[in-house]
């Protein structure tokens, strides 16, 4: 199960997912995917989905407050956001929910995600636009099950050691003496 989790506006950019989505579908490879979240383009992704010939393998959650439960259901996390200029937008709360749940993300190289995304390690960081690689590193996770949960523990320890209150408070005080 492919899993998004992020507001639906326009920068988090899940059209974009659906429309990576239906290609995989085409190629026959057996994924699902659960789109989390709401937003202003809600209406506008299930009639995308509908339009694609996709509706039957999206089930879109709406909000979600159970992340326990959401990241149980979901063995990748797929993020495409997509960030002209400056949106307020970094590392978003997704990715590093889905390490706390040791899932592993395949995303857009944008506003610094490569920073907790590192390819090949914690999952794969695909430059923006790059549907064939973006597929392709869903595929991989998809059929090797062991890389994906290697993967997944690697995030976590990853986000463990990047977001501790020492490393906050190393990171804070350094940019003090700048």
């Amino acid at each position: 199960m492919l899993g998004t989790l992020s507001r639906l506006d326009t920068v988090r950019a899940v059209h974009l997912m659906l429309d990576i989505f239906k290609k995989m579908v085409d190629r026959d490879m057996p994924v699902r995917l659960n789109v989390a979240g709401i937003g202003e383009e809600m209406d506008n992704l299930k009639a995308q989905a509908e339009r694609l010939g996709i509706d039957g393998k999206v089930t879109f959650l709406g909000g979600v407050r159970d992340l326990t439960a959401y990241f149980k259901d979901v063995d990748i996390l797929v993020n495409t956001p997509h960030c002209i200029g400056d949106h307020g937008a970094g590392v978003g709360n997704n990715i590093l929910e889905a390490g706390l749940y040791d899932t592993p993300v395949v995303t857009y190289d944008m506003a610094g995600i490569s920073e907790m995304v590192v390819n090949g390690e914690t999952g794969y960081c695909i430059p923006f636009g790059d549907e064939e690689a973006f597929i392709a590193a869903v595929d991989t996770l998809v059929r090797q099950p062991l890389l994906r949960e290697a993967m997944g523990k690697r995030l976590h320890a990853h986000v463990a050691a990047l977001c501790s209150d020492d490393e906050i408070y190393r990171t804070t005080m350094a940019a003090y003496t700048m």
